[in-house]
């Protein structure tokens, strides 16, 4: 009777270790879906943002203020702040690390972030052969806007 309960405590042991083998690193908390809306002077301005983990990377799609949410150039944590760069060319990627550095910290449940404007340049898409060269667009001003991000709700399952 010992000798089988020794077998079945060693047998549900070796079960739990390989069991733990396939189990992936811990989720960021930083994961999830997020309404961002701008502070104080930019409190007009809205943002969304989608975050994903997979395996030890994220990926993320960004809604600046108008269209739909497209994928991000890059997304990481670094010492504890979850920074990310939308870059250009809309859907294709990879995308060219450009635009605005996002930064952010999550403070009691919520993302409290910023971004300097109007950030890196991104490059100018290709022109047909032969079209003249495109005007270049002055530059604006240098600002920093501040934003709140809050998870967005989940409902239940209507029916």
């Amino acid at each position: 009777m010992r000798v089988a309960v020794a077998v079945s405590a060693l047998a549900m042991a070796v079960a739990g270790v390989v069991a733990g083998v396939g189990v992936s690193a811990q989720e960021s908390p930083y994961v999830g879906r997020w309404n961002i809306t701008g502070t104080g002077p930019d409190v007009r301005k809205v943002y969304f943002l989608d975050v994903k983990q997979v395996g030890d990377t994220l990926e993320a799609l960004f809604l600046d203020r108008g269209g739909h949410a497209t994928p991000v150039a890059w997304i990481k944590v670094e010492n504890g702040e979850l920074q990310w760069q939308y870059g250009g060319g809309g859907e294709t990627l990879p995308k060219p690390s450009c635009g605005p550095l996002y930064r952010a910290k999550l403070e009691g449940g919520k993302l409290i972030g910023q971004h300097e404007t109007p950030g890196v340049p991104c490059p100018a898409p290709p022109r047909p052969a032969g079209a003249a060269p495109a005007a270049p667009r002055p530059m604006p001003a240098p600002a920093t806007v501040k934003w709140v991000g809050v998870r967005q709700p989940t409902f239940p399952p209507s029916n």
